[in-house]
C-alpha cells in the first residue's frame, strides 16, 4: 500500500517514496529509486529500508531525506539520501504521539522542520549529526488535534487547522513561539490543511462543512470596537460587545474577527 505522495530529486534523478511493509513479502517501508533515461524510461532500485508502515510522504533536502513512521509509537528520520545507510540515521521519537501527519515541513532556508502529529506542532532542527528540538512542543488546546502544517519561510510562521474550527498561526521568528488563532465560520466544524497564497497574503483552507475560506496573513491582534463606529474599546469587549457588529465582532478578549 503506498499512501503518500513521492519525493523528486531532480539532480539525481531520483525519486523517493514510502509504503506499508506487505504480509508475506518486503518489510521495507521507504523506497529510493533511480530513473534511468536510456533506452527508455525505467525505474531501478537503489535502496530501502525497514522503517514500520509510512502513511506520509518523504522530503528531501540538504542530501537528507525525512519522513515519520508509526515506530515506537512515532519516529521522525533523517536518512542518507545517497546511501539509505543505517550508520548515517538521525531518529526523533515523538512521544507516542503517532507519525507526522502528511510530511515533514521543510525550511528550505535553514536546517529547521516543521510538523504535526497526534495532538502537538513540533519544530525540529537538523544540525551537528542530530535532531533537536526548536522549540518545545505545542499544543492548540484540551482535546484540539492539528491538521497538517504549512511554512512560510516569508512570514517566518507556521499556519495549522484545528479540530475547534479555527485556523492557527505559530510566529517562529524568535524561541518563544507565538500563537494567535482565529475562528472560521461557526467554530464548529474541523478545519483542514492550510495552503498559501504569497502574492495576495492568504492562506486558503477548508473546513468539514464545506466551506472554503481565504485568510489574511500574518494575523494580527488588533482592538474590538463597540459598534460600527470604529471607536476602541480595550480588551473589555468580548463579554460586552459580541456580534454588535458583523464586520467586525469580537473573537476573543482584545481580537477581532478578521
Amino acid at each position: 500500500m503506498i499512501n503518500g505522495m513521492a519525493a523528486v530529486d531532480y539532480g539525481t534523478r531520483r525519486v523517493y517514496f514510502t509504503s506499508h511493509p506487505r504480509s508475506g513479502g518486503s518489510p521495507d517501508t521507504l523506497w529510493c529509486v533511480q530513473l534511468d533515461a536510456s533506452p527508455s524510461p525505467v525505474f531501478t532500485g537503489v535502496w530501502s529500508r525497514d522503517l514500520a508502515a509510512i502513511d506520509g510522504s518523504p522530503v528531501v533536502q540538504g542530501g537528507r531525506v525525512y519522513v515519520a513512521s508509526a515506530a515506537g509509537g512515532g519516529t521522525l528520520y533523517s536518512i542518507d539520501a545517497a546511501s539509505g545507510a543505517m550508520l548515517m540515521d538521525r531518529t526523533l521519537p515523538l512521544l507516542n504521539d503517532g507519525p507526522a501527519k502528511g510530511l515533514v515541513f521543510p525550511n528550505r532556508e535553514s536546517n529547521d522542520l516543521y510538523f504535526a502529529t497526534g495532538t502537538r506542532v513540533w519544530g525540529v532542527t537538523d544540525v551537528a549529526g542530530a535532531l533537536s528540538p526548536k522549540f518545545p512542543t505545542v499544543t492548540l488546546g484540551v482535546g484540539v488535534t492539528p491538521s497538517i502544517v504549512l511554512f512560510s519561510s516569508a512570514l517566518a510562521r507556521l499556519y495549522v487547522g484545528g479540530s475547534d474550527g479555527r485556523l492557527y498561526e505559530l510566529d517562529v521568528s524568535a524561541p518563544s513561539v507565538v500563537v494567535r488563532s482565529v475562528p472560521l465560520g461557526d467554530s464548529l466544524s474541523v478545519v483542514g490543511a492550510p495552503s498559501l497564497d504569497l502574492e495576495n497574503n492568504l492562506v486558503h483552507v477548508g473546513t468539514e462543512a464545506g466551506i472554503f475560506y481565504a485568510v489574511g496573513v500574518p494575523l494580527t491582534t488588533a482592538v474590538c470596537v463597540s459598534d460600527c463606529s470604529g471607536e476602541p474599546i480595550g480588551t473589555a469587549c468580548f463579554a460586552a460587545n459580541v456580534g454588535q457588529c458583523a464586520a467586525r465582532a469580537c473573537d476573543s478578549a482584545g481580537n477581532c474577527i478578521p
